[in-house]
């Protein structure tokens, strides 16, 4: 986990979905994605949470990026509470 992504500093955590079979990683990604909105409330993409943050209420906790031909799904967290209880969860 490293900054290297237009979500830090307000989120310091990513969990990436980049496996082998696309497939599976949608899956995985579409299933992580329904549990972080039941665990940490309602969130938005990260581009739309970019735009709004200054302007709107937006949860600062997490949010999320699809993927596109230079990077893979991901999640992104604030701290290490919500990456502690995501990895409960799923590993």
């Amino acid at each position: 986990m490293t900054p290297n992504w237009n979500a830090y500093p307000a989120f310091r955590y990513a969990i990436v979905y980049d496996r082998i079979s696309y497939q599976q990683s949608v899956r995985d990604f579409s299933q992580a994605l329904a549990w972080c909105w039941d665990t940490f409330d309602a969130s938005i993409d990260l581009q739309s949470w970019q735009a709004l943050r200054k302007s709107d209420p937006v949860n600062m906790s997490w949010s999320w990026d699809t993927q596109t031909n230079v990077h893979p799904n991901r999640i992104y967290f604030a701290s290490a509470k919500e990456v502690d209880t995501f990895i409960l969860k799923w590993n």
